[in-house]
């Protein structure tokens, strides 16, 4: 339901749930298993099987082709979403006041804290060259999945940044003479 497909050889698949070999980069494969209720469906030789189903009682609000939309956002936001400018700004500012501050605690604490609250707030910027299927366009419930994973990348992103532009700021007010 996130959007991620997963290349794996199922070996069962019971009304609850779906076992899975998973192989791993070198080579290893790990037994896995997932809810069924966590996958919208299953291609085996070319044939999509649809598990998705719509129960507004369980809050699967959306139908099987508006959750592909949705789904659809949901994988463009992982892949195409450009995080680094706020890594980037964030490691900056938490850099810069972690050496101004001298390696005083609050001082160096203050931006990580605060930094990251300020991605929740703005809404969430679509880029045009970020979409893959130019059909979704205008979409809002497209948007509504692109939305929540570039947001939670964006907020992890600030948080990365902050952290290592902190501890960087710090051990170079630590390290320098003065």
């Amino acid at each position: 339901m996130s959007g991620i497909d997963i290349p794996c050889q199922i070996i069962s698949d019971t009304s609850i749930k779906i076992h899975f070999n998973l192989e791993k980069s070198r080579g290893k494969i790990r037994p896995k298993s997932i809810h069924r209720s966590e996958v919208f469906s299953i291609t085996r030789n070319g044939l999509e099987e649809v598990l998705y189903v719509k129960d507004t009682v369980f809050g699967d609000d959306l139908s099987v082709q508006e959750m592909r939309i949705f789904i659809a956002g949901e994988k463009d936001g992982r892949t195409n979403y450009n995080t680094m400018p706020t890594m980037l700004v964030g490691m900056a500012l938490a850099g810069t006041a972690a050496y101004f501050a001298e390696g005083a605690f609050m001082g160096t604490l203050a931006v990580p804290l605060v930094y990251p609250l300020f991605h929740l707030l703005p809404t969430i910027k679509i880029r045009e060259k970020t979409i893959t299927d130019p059909n979704h366009r205008y979409n809002e419930i497209y948007a509504t999945g692109y939305e929540g994973v570039a947001r939670s990348r964006k907020l992890l992103a600030a948080f990365k940044g902050v952290l290592i532009g902190a501890a960087s700021g710090y051990l170079l007010y630590r390290i320098t003479p003065g």
